[in-house]
Formats: C-alpha cells, sequence, structure tokens
C-alpha cells in the first residue's frame, strides 16, 4: 500500500471485512469488537477519499507508464 498499488488499498479493506466478521463471530462480548470495528470505519474512510483514490490512480499510472 506504501508504494501506491491500488490491489493492495482494496486488499486491506476486503481482509478487514473477514477479520472482523471472524472475531465477531469467535468473541464471547460485542463490546470487545465495537473498537476494532470504528477503528475500521475510520481507515476505510481515509483510504476512500477523492485525495487518496488520486494517489493511488497516480502511482498506478507512474508504474504502468516506466513499464512501457
Amino acid at each position: 500500500m506504501l508504494k501506491g498499488k491500488n490491489w493492495a488499498r482494496f486488499l486491506y479493506l476486503g481482509w478487514g471485512v473477514i477479520g472482523i466478521v471472524i472475531d465477531t463471530v469467535s468473541t464471547p462480548s460485542i463490546s470487545y469488537v465495537i473498537p476494532q470495528i470504528l477503528i475500521y470505519i475510520m481507515i476505510c474512510i481515509n483510504l476512500l477519499t477523492p485525495k487518496a483514490t488520486g494517489y493511488f490512480l497516480a502511482r498506478s499510472n507512474k508504474l504502468s507508464e516506466e513499464i512501457l
């Protein structure tokens, strides 16, 4: 993700959902999972802002131009 790979952003978002589902099922109380969900939501909002999207798309376009 630090190298601007767009697929890494979506991999994190998907993996986070899977982790939250597993934690929700395996945790005895939902109150243990609520902080994790709130932090995940804040990170998702940050990763899906127009500024972040521009960063990831610009980096992926730059890398594809270097290859060609």
